[in-house]
């Protein structure tokens, strides 16, 4: 039986998947088809990443994962509590058992290694991508670069950057954003409205993101996205009922 190559394998996923994190993805499953191969070769079945799921899931945690590096390397490097802090989101939120977050290690390294063109990477995500997936990706965006309580300037500057080139508008961000950096306006914030905002429009807003973050919109990617979609509506909705009844209505 001819053997493979992680050459061969990587080539194949790059092809599958496409794009700068498509080489990247590939050239971290070519590692481990050739680091599991001296296993095979001794009657020892490799174990392979168990991360499964929807292709759309795969491509989706690549992507993050090449986003967070980059966001995190832009201070000139990764720093080990950054790659610990994308471990125990992927830990805590996912799942992820020892194999997952391994391959999420190599993800990091490799991305950091390559150092694709961040327009790239955000024009291939997003179009593979919905635009309620891009929102989700943005939510874990800052869960990360704010595990430490700050945003570095650079790490920030590279943030808006990452909305721009995945054109999130601008009500969107600041509900996002207003989510995790807290400030006077609260719930005004967490719907993208300033505190001066009509009853008309807090209604309006409020009926929008009711059905852009329904965790139904992000199914596709499996359990685990749908989770997190869940408490961004279950967010939105206290929000507005706070703001009903500072409003009176």
């Amino acid at each position: 039986m001819a053997r493979y190559s992680g050459k061969f394998f990587g080539a194949s996923m790059g092809f599958l998947f496409g794009g700068p994190v498509g080489a990247i993805l590939g050239g971290v499953m070519g590692h481990m088809f050739d680091s599991a191969a001296p296993a095979a070769d001794e009657g020892r079945r490799p174990r392979p990443p168990q991360q499964g799921g929807s292709r759309a899931g795969l491509v989706f945690i690549s992507n993050l994962v090449a986003i967070l590096t980059m966001i995190a390397k832009a201070d000139g490097r990764i720093q080990p509590e950054e790659v610990r802090t994308v471990r125990r989101f992927f830990e805590t939120n996912f799942r992820f058992g020892r194999e997952d977050l391994e391959m999420i290690r190599k993800l990091m390294q490799e991305t950091a290694r390559v150092d694709p063109d961040l327009g790239q990477v955000c024009a291939e995500f997003r179009r593979v991508s919905r635009y309620e997936d891009l929102l989700i990706l943005m939510r874990m965006v800052y869960m990360v670069a704010l595990a430490d309580r700050r945003i570095d300037p650079r790490e920030e500057e590279m943030i808006q950057e990452v909305v721009r080139l995945l054109g999130i508008n601008e009500q969107d961000h600041k509900a996002i954003r207003g989510e995790f950096i807290k400030d006077e306006e609260g719930a005004f914030r967490t719907l993208g409205l300033s505190s001066s905002a009509s009853k008309e429009e807090i209604r309006k807003t409020y009926r929008e993101m009711a059905i852009k973050y329904h965790p139904d919109k992000v199914s596709h990617l499996g359990e685990e996205f749908r989770e997190l979609a869940k408490e961004k509506f279950q967010q939105i909705n206290a929000s507005y009922q706070e703001i009903r009844k500072l409003r009176g209505f």
